[in-house]
């Protein structure tokens, strides 16, 4: 989970945020994963299998894609409910602060791809490179920064 994050709903199974997933019996479950989905059904309910629970309208899958639907926030390293809905100025900001945190890391990545750390995945990924990229950029920020925040 990041800070700043949210979510539409949150798992019953795992409790993580979710804004795609299982909505059972018409919102009275959600579950992130066809994996805790199946679990769910086999263990849980009558059903023979998951395909007969879904046509019987037991449960569909579904994105929540309008920040109006998100009712649960990161704080911390916890998923807390939110107790008031989002007005459409913080919605707003949610945006273009994720958009803006996108732009950066695309052009910090295009950055160092010419510079020869081809962080971008060119069809594999390297953690071990992503790693030392990522301790180089910090180097650099932490020595060429005019603003002393901690990193």
């Amino acid at each position: 989970m990041t800070k700043n994050e949210t979510y539409a709903r949150r798992c019953d199974v795992t409790g993580q945020g979710m804004n795609t997933g299982f909505c059972i019996g018409d919102g009275a479950m959600y579950i992130k994963s066809e994996k805790h989905l199946s679990e769910h059904i086999t263990n849980d309910t009558e059903y023979a299998s998951v395909e007969d629970a879904y046509e019987d309208d037991y449960y569909y899958y579904t994105e929540w894609q309008d920040f109006y639907d998100h009712q649960f926030k990161v704080v911390g390293d916890e998923l807390i409910e939110i107790e008031e809905p989002l007005t459409p100025n913080a919605l707003w900001e949610i945006r273009v602060n994720s958009l803006r945190q996108q732009v950066v890391l695309t052009e910090l990545c295009n950055i160092l791809d010419v510079c020869g750390f081809a962080v971008l995945d060119h069809g594999g990924y390297d953690p071990e490179h992503r790693r030392s990229s990522e301790a180089f950029v910090r180097w650099a920020v932490g020595k060429y920064s005019t603003n002393k925040q901690k990193l």
